[in-house]
C-alpha cells in the first residue's frame, strides 16, 4: 500500500490525483524501490499541516496503540503507521530494517 499525502497549495496540488499516483508508483519503480505491479493499493490525501502534534502523553498512547496492533499481527511502518515524524531517509531506514526482519524471519533465519 503505498499512501501519497501532500499539501493542498503545493505543485502536487495542482495535478489530477491520478497523475499524482503515476508518477509516484512510476518513481518507485524506476528507483527499483516497489515494483508498480506489486502495489495493491494506493491512498491520496490533502493536508494543511504535514507535522505530528505532540501531546503530554503522546509516547504512552502512541505506544498503547503500537502494541495492541503488534498483538494482532499488525505491522507499523511509517511517518503516520508509527505515530511519528520520521524524514524520508528515516522513512527508507524503518521500511528496509522492517523488510529484512521479515524477509530473516520467513526464511527462518
Amino acid at each position: 500500500m503505498i499512501e501519497i499525502t501532500y499539501r493542498p497549495n503545493s505543485y502536487l496540488g495542482g495535478l489530477p490525483p491520478e497523475n499524482i499516483r503515476q508518477m509516484v508508483l512510476q518513481d518507485l519503480d524506476r528507483l527499483n524501490l516497489v515494483k508498480k505491479d506489486d502495489i495493491l493499493e494506493s491512498v491520496i490525501q490533502q493536508f494543511q499541516y504535514a507535522y505530528v502534534i505532540y501531546d503530554v502523553t503522546h509516547r504512552t498512547n502512541a505506544d498503547l496503540v503500537l502494541k495492541h496492533l503488534t498483538d494482532i499481527g499488525i505491522v507499523s511502518c511509517g511517518r503516520f503507521a508509527e505515530f511519528e515524524y520520521l524524514n524520508m531517509d528515516a522513512t527508507f531506514e524503518h521500511s528496509h530494517a522492517l523488510a529484512q526482519k521479515i524477509n530473516s524471519e520467513s526464511n527462518g533465519k
